[in-house]
């Protein structure tokens, strides 16, 4: 019996600790990734890319992407260990710049208005909003509902 409450206490301790990458969320994650920009980082944190593809626009990078993170990593061609950006899916189901906005209030964010739609059809309020100590972009439109975020860019 005494050994059957020892396994079960062995058992309930192994079960409560996890990895470092386990307690890290995604963002925490890219913010890691892009402090070495490198794809041992990279692969360490999101394992082997579901694909790697060439940059349309530029055949210089060749993108990692990751299908269930949702994070494209845009990494030099000749140099393949390095990191150029990092671009990652963001569509919660809460309001995402408010969540972005206490989440990383201990820096300094720097918000523009964006030119208001010519066409007329769509009514949007939108901004761009940049951190630049941590290489971090992103656009929300004030309209929508939850100010969905969609893209966060990372240099």
């Amino acid at each position: 019996m005494r050994f059957l409450h020892i396994c079960f206490f062995l058992f309930a301790a192994c079960a409560q600790i996890q990895s470092e990458s386990d307690q890290l969320d995604d963002i925490d994650k890219v913010l890691l990734v892009m402090k070495t920009k490198t794809t041992a980082e990279l692969v360490k944190f999101f394992g082997e890319p579901d694909e790697i593809s060439l940059s349309d626009d530029n055949k210089k990078l060749k993108i990692y992407r990751y299908k269930k993170s949702r994070v494209d990593a845009y990494v030099y061609k000749k140099n393949r260990n390095k990191i150029s950006h990092l671009t990652f899916f963001f569509f919660k189901d809460f309001d995402n710049y408010t969540y972005l906005k206490k989440r990383f209030e201990k820096y300094k964010w720097i918000e523009k208005k964006l030119p208001d739609n010519k066409s007329g059809d769509v009514a949007s309020d939108k901004y761009f909003v940049e951190i630049p100590e941590i290489g971090m972009q992103f656009e929300y439109d004030n309209h929508t509902p939850k100010r969905k975020v969609m893209w966060i860019y990372f240099e």
